[in-house]
């Protein structure tokens, strides 16, 4: 079966961008929350 690439909009990049700066959480529970790859997330 094939998984089709997911596509994030820009207001979820804004936001998932945002909290990462911000540093409010540990980039673990950020990328557990919005369900993305912590490599992605990582400054």
């Amino acid at each position: 079966m094939v998984r089709k690439r997911r596509r994030f909009g820009a207001g979820f990049k804004a936001k998932v961008a945002l909290e990462s700066v911000r540093s409010v959480k540990a980039i673990y529970e950020r990328t557990n929350q919005s369900k993305v790859n912590p490599n992605q997330v990582t400054l």
